[in-house]
C-alpha cells in the first residue's frame, strides 16, 4: 500500500480525536498525546520518520530518568500509534520493537509484592478491623482483600455494588455502569470469588446498609472513590502498608500484578486461566503482569528431585504447607492465608 505521510503534529491530533470519539479512557488519550509530542521534540517531523533510529533517539532524550518497565509501557503506546499509522497508510514499516525494548533486571522489578508481603498487609488490616475496628477499618480490609484476591482493576474494585456479589455461584460480576465504564468489552466478565474472600465479604456486606455501593463513603450515599488529601482509598491503602511495614510500594495496580504473579508461580494457574481472570484481550498483555518472584521459584525448586527415595517428598511437603489462617471454610487454590503456628 503506498504511504501518505502526515506531519506528526497532525497525526497526533487525528489519533487523539479518534480515541476520544471511541470513548477511550482519558489517561490513554493523554499517553498518546504526550509520547507523540516527545517524538516531535526528538526531531520526528512526519509519520514516515518514526523509525528504529527515531525511537532510540526518543529513549535517549526523554527516558534517562524513567524506570525500565515505564519505558517498556510507553514503547507499547508508541507501537500502537505506529500500527494505526500503517493501517491508515500514513507509514510503511514499523521500527524494530524487539531491539528497542528495554531490559528489566529481575531484582529491580517493583511491580508486584512477594506473597509474604501481601500476607503481612492483609493480616495487619484484619487485626485492625477486628480489635475492635472502626467501620472504615472493616471497609478498608474488605476492599483491599477483594482486589488482592481477584486482581481486578482499581475502578472495577472501587465501584462494585452489593448486587455484583454472587456467593452462590462463587463469582463477582463486573458490569458496565455509568459511574464506571469498563475498559474493554471483554472486561465485563465475572471473576472468581475465593472462599476466603467470600467469608470476608459475607461479614462486610451487611454493614453497608441500604445503599447500593459495596464501599460507601462515611455518609453512605456515595461511593468511596475520591476525597481530600489523606482520605482517598489509595491514601488509606498506602498508610496501612506503612503501618504493616510492607517492603516496597503498594498501589492497586501493584496488587493486580501481584495476583497475576502468584497465580502463575505459586497457585499453578495456566496462562489461559490467568488471562481469563485478568480479562486481557491478548496473552501478551497478561504476560506483562507476571513477574519473576524468587521466593515462589524457590518453592517450586523443592519439588525437583532425581533421588528415587525422595520422589514423593515434594508432594508431601506441599500438602503440609497451609495458607489458611484458621477458618473452617474451604481453602482456596489461590490464597493469601497461612496456618497459625501451633
Amino acid at each position: 500500500m503506498p504511504t501518505n505521510p502526515l506531519p506528526l503534529a497532525e497525526f497526533r491530533e487525528r489519533i487523539t480525536r479518534v480515541y476520544r470519539q471511541l470513548e477511550m479512557s482519558a489517561s490513554t488519550v493523554q499517553k498518546f498525546d504526550q509520547l507523540l509530542r516527545e517524538l516531535e521534540e526528538s526531531g520526528v517531523a512526519t509519520t514516515a520518520e518514526v523509525t528504529t533510529e527515531a525511537v532510540a533517539r526518543w529513549r535517549a532524550d526523554h527516558c534517562a530518568d524513567r524506570a525500565p518497565h515505564t519505558v517498556a509501557g510507553q514503547i507499547s503506546v508508541i507501537r500502537s500509534a505506529v500500527s494505526y499509522a500503517i493501517t491508515e497508510g500514513y507509514a510503511e514499516r514499523p521500527p524494530n520493537w524487539r531491539l528497542l525494548k528495554p531490559k528489566i533486571p529481575i531484582d529491580d522489578d517493583p511491580r508486584h509484592l512477594p506473597w509474604a508481603e501481601v500476607v503481612k498487609l492483609l493480616t495487619h488490616l484484619e487485626r485492625r478491623a477486628g480489635a475492635p475496628g472502626e467501620w472504615w477499618d472493616r471497609r478498608l480490609y474488605a476492599l483491599v482483600s477483594t482486589i488482592a484476591y481477584t486482581g481486578v482493576r482499581r475502578d472495577e474494585g472501587l465501584f462494585l455494588r452489593v448486587q455484583d456479589l454472587d456467593p452462590t455461584r462463587g463469582v463477582i460480576w463486573l458490569r458496565d455502569i455509568p459511574e464506571r465504564p469498563l475498559k474493554t468489552v471483554g472486561s465485563g466478565l465475572p471473576v472468581p470469588m475465593p472462599p476466603e474472600l467470600a467469608s470476608i465479604l459475607a461479614d462486610w456486606a451487611p454493614r453497608v446498609g441500604d445503599g447500593e455501593w459495596l464501599w460507601p463513603g462515611v455518609r453512605g450515599a456515595k461511593v468511596w472513590h475520591g476525597g481530600g488529601p489523606g482520605r482517598r482509598p489509595i491514601d488509606a491503602l498506602q498508610a496501612a502498608a506503612v503501618a504493616a511495614e510492607v517492603t516496597g510500594e503498594v498501589t492497586w495496580q501493584i496488587l493486580r500484578h501481584s495476583w497475576a504473579t502468584h497465580a502463575e508461580t505459586l497457585w499453578g494457574l495456566s496462562d489461559a486461566q490467568i488471562q481469563r481472570v485478568l480479562r486481557h484481550t491478548k496473552p501478551s498483555t497478561s504476560a506483562l503482569y507476571r513477574h519473576a518472584d524468587l521466593a515462589n521459584l524457590a518453592k517450586l525448586g523443592r519439588k525437583i528431585s532425581f533421588n528415587p527415595d525422595r520422589a514423593d517428598d515434594g508432594a508431601k511437603r506441599e500438602r503440609k504447607i497451609g495458607f489458611h489462617l484458621g477458618r473452617k471454610s474451604p481453602r482456596s487454590p489461590f490464597s493469601f492465608r497461612k496456618r497459625r503456628a501451633s
